[in-house]
């Protein structure tokens, strides 16, 4: 196994133990987390250069194009996905390298802003409601 299998392998192991601490999901949900994590991963390390909510919505959108793939499953691994970023990377208590690069990380404040009005757009929100974020 390569020295980044290992990392990888280390870090996911990290993950399902967190999820296993926190009681985060059920524990016949918890394996299917870890896995989309995995696939998540691997996926970000193809398509580098997207901040992390691009890189969500590419997986996503890949995701969803698969054949036999459900609403829920892709909420799913959103869901997945999300709690590794925000609680797992963000708690400090995992010893593993990041797997996403830095330039999938939120930092860029004006990419999240472009990102929220653009949902706002796509929900025809009223113009004053993004006016409020700009």
């Amino acid at each position: 196994m390569s020295e980044v299998g290992k990392k990888l392998k280390t870090m996911l192991e990290g993950y399902a133990k967190f999820l296993r601490d926190r009681d985060l999901a059920p524990p016949k949900h918890q394996s299917h987390l870890v896995r989309w994590v995995r696939e998540f991963l691997l996926f970000a390390e193809e398509h580098g250069g997207y901040t992390f909510e691009q890189t969500l919505d590419l997986f996503l959108a890949a995701i969803g194009k698969r054949v036999g793939i459900k609403p829920w499953q892709i909420q799913q691994a959103a869901d997945a996905v999300r709690i590794y970023r925000y609680q797992y990377r963000g708690s400090g208590e995992h010893g593993g390298s990041r797997a996403v690069s830095d330039s999938a990380s939120m930092s860029d404040d004006e990419s999240l802003v472009s990102r929220l009005q653009e949902v706002i757009r796509l929900r025809h929100y009223a113009r004053s409601t993004e006016k409020t974020w700009e």
